[in-house]
């Protein structure tokens, strides 16, 4: 449900609180690439941002947790 601050505010206290969540209980995905491999686009603009980051990462599931705010579509 939107709040004083507006819908945007809603989703993202809506998407803080699932992944708060979702870390303590072991950190599930929503989302499953298998059998394909994931491409990992923050490890990606990690690396060209001259960080260094594994190859390896670049294809590493990540965390994707689905919400919606109360109230929400």
């Amino acid at each position: 449900m939107a709040t004083v601050l507006g819908q945007h505010a809603a989703d993202a206290e809506a998407a803080a609180r699932a992944v708060a969540g979702r870390l303590g209980s072991g950190g599930e995905t929503d989302a499953v690439c298998a059998p394909h491999r994931a491409f990992n686009l923050l490890a990606a603009g990690a690396m060209w941002a001259g960080l260094e980051i594994g190859d390896d990462e670049l294809g590493m599931d990540v965390l994707v947790v689905r919400a919606r705010p109360v109230g929400g579509a």
